[in-house]
């Protein structure tokens, strides 16, 4: 695979965590994007990051990593899904 092949691809590291999300696999995407985020931030990985801790459960880790990647990018195109997210975890808190 790719990422045997190179393994600081970041993209392909980025689209695995993707597909572990897709594929229910929420505790391999956390992993892998906790990974990634020691090494650099970026969008898609602070909302993978979100994205694997909102479906595990994890309330009030996801309204905070969810914030994080408003305040990474105040006008990330998944701006409308954040807001929306928080609004209905944070009475989970």
């Amino acid at each position: 695979t790719v990422i045997r092949l190179d393994p600081s691809n970041e993209p392909a590291h980025q689209h695995l965590g993707g597909l572990y999300l897709m594929t229910g696999q929420y505790k391999k995407a956390l992993h892998i994007f906790q990974s990634l985020l020691l090494k650099r931030q970026s969008v898609t990985s602070l909302m993978g990051h979100a994205l694997a801790l909102d479906f595990l459960g994890k309330a009030e880790a996801a309204c905070k990593a969810y914030q994080r990647v408003i305040s990474f990018n105040p006008n990330t195109r998944h701006k409308n899904y954040i807001e929306e997210r928080i609004h209905v975890l944070t009475p989970q808190m």
